[in-house]
Formats: C-alpha cells, sequence, structure tokens
C-alpha cells in the first residue's frame, strides 16, 4: 500500500493516519514476530531438556562456517521451530482474505465473489484430529507429517500479501 501511495502520490502527499499505519505494520511484522517467536522457543526447548540437548547435540554437528543450507538440514531444529510457530504462531488473529471476483466453492458451499472469509491459526494449530495431543510441544510430530498437518499449518497465515 505504502508504495502504491507513494508512486500514485499528489500534492497531498501521505496522510499521519497511512504514516502512522504503516510504520506500525513494519515494525510489528518485521521485528516483533521474530521476537516474540524466539522468545517461545527459547522456553519451549529450555522447558523440556530431552528436547534442548537433542537440539545442542545436533548443532553442535555444524562447522564453523555453517551455511544456511546447513541449517535447512537439520533436522531437529527445523522440527523445534515448526512445533514453535505452531503453538505460538507470529500471526495468531484472523488474516482476511476475499474470494476471487469469479467466486469459490469451499468443502461444498457457494462463496460469492468479493466475500471477505478467514481463519485463524490459533484454532487449526489446535486441532486434535489434526495434531493429536494439540497443546503439548512435540517437534517430533513433524519428522512425518500428514498431510492434514501441512495443509492446516499456516503460522503466517495463508494466500496472497
Amino acid at each position: 500500500m505504502l508504495l502504491k501511495k507513494l508512486f500514485r502520490a499528489d500534492d497531498n502527499g501521505l496522510s499521519d493516519s497511512d504514516i502512522v499505519n504503516n510504520a506500525m505494520a513494519f515494525i510489528i511484522a518485521g521485528s516483533d514476530t521474530t521476537a516474540n517467536t524466539m522468545t517461545y522457543l527459547t522456553w519451549a526447548v529450555c522447558k523440556h531438556p530431552e528436547i534442548r540437548d537433542a537440539l545442542v547435540e545436533e548443532l553442535r554437528s555444524l562447522s564453523e562456517e555453517f551455511s544456511e543450507q546447513d541449517l535447512r538440514s537439520l533436522p531437529r531444529l527445523n522440527n523445534v521451530v515448526k512445533e514453535t510457530l505452531r503453538l505460538y504462531c507470529a500471526a495468531p488473529s484472523a488474516l482476511p482474505r476475499i474470494v476471487p471476483a469469479e467466486g469459490a466453492v469451499f468443502s461444498g458451499h457457494r462463496l460469492p465473489g468479493g466475500t471477505t472469509v478467514s481463519t485463524q491459526a490459533y484454532t487449526l494449530h489446535r486441532n486434535a484430529d489434526i495434531f493429536p495431543d494439540p497443546e503439548t510441544f512435540e517437534p517430533s510430530r513433524w519428522t512425518a507429517p500428514t498431510k492434514d498437518m501441512k495443509d492446516a499449518y499456516m503460522p503466517f497465515g495463508g494466500g496472497s500479501r
């Protein structure tokens, strides 16, 4: 939105409200979510010594000059991150989306074009039919995730931005 306004700027420029809203979005999306996620990850790992010990062992296998790709290849680390984001997701509130103009069918229900639809990850991530024992921090559940788990996992929401 900000860039669109800047490219179409006229003599009025951006309103104070536009500036404040965009600044808040940048601050929250750019740093607050990361800080909260890292806080929850640290807390969850420290609360489960067996998970912490296994994670430390895996991290010790890295060379001193590790790369991003090296980190992506660590299954325990990635499972811990996924499980942290499942239980304490960065964007737990509703993320509305607009149905395309031509409409859509969802679970046998016709949704007219222009309709606002929304879901939020908090409830999906705690659905016991998808995530057994959903309130338990269990990173190993991501070792062999089901299709339903993959489909329901949306810590940053889904769809276009």
